[in-house]
């Protein structure tokens, strides 16, 4: 069994059982039940999807989603989910950082099992805060990483994602990414496309 404090919420979690006479423990039977009992006092607030297609017909191998989880309007983590399916390879891939990381500047970076490197890296800079900040996009093309400049910014109490270039902002929706490579340890972005 796993255990776990969380005051004035049960009303909210469907797979507790209760422990009599104490009003702040919970008692669940696995670490997924654990996990959603943590992961409901967060709030998703998604930055932008992606598309991920391959070689040069462009066939659909699967998505992505791109979020900060956020408690009491601060960013908690960073978070990519994608679900893709490659060269008969098919895999939920889910690399995270907490606030404490990104603080730090350590990148969250995105590679498929068995890849020799991260084909997308999300590098925080130096002004990323709990309210939000700048980050670098590095994008492995098969010979270097190319950089999208991104700016995070809260609106209206939530955040959102922007493309800087040229001095000018602009909101990020989706990204399009080909994928390139004869095998899963040289899988390489043969290009990509931000959607505003």
């Amino acid at each position: 069994m796993a255990y776990a404090l969380i005051p004035n919420h049960r009303d909210q979690i469907d797979c507790i059982q209760d422990i009599p006479k104490n009003p702040y423990v919970v008692m669940v039977a696995s670490t997924e039940d654990l996990r959603s009992v943590v992961t409901a006092f967060k709030t998703k607030q998604e930055l932008m999807k992606a598309d991920i297609t391959y070689g040069g017909l462009g066939l659909g191998v699967g998505t992505a989603d791109i979020y900060f989880n956020t408690k009491d309007g601060k960013i908690v983590d960073l978070n990519i989910v994608a679900d893709v399916g490659i060269l008969g390879f098919k895999e939920r891939i889910h690399p995270m950082i907490t606030l404490d990381q990104i603080l730090a500047g350590e990148p969250l970076v995105f590679r498929m099992n068995g890849s020799n490197r991260g084909v997308l890296i999300v590098q925080p800079l130096e002004d990323m805060t709990a309210q939000g900040g700048s980050a670098l996009l590095n994008i492995w093309n098969g010979k270097s990483y190319t950089q999208e400049l991104i700016s995070i910014k809260k609106i209206n109490g939530e955040f959102k994602a922007y493309s800087i270039k040229d001095k000018k902002a602009k909101k990020i929706k989706r990204i399009k990414i080909n994928m390139g490579g004869m095998s899963i340890p040289s899988m390489y972005v043969r290009g990509y496309k931000i959607k505003y």
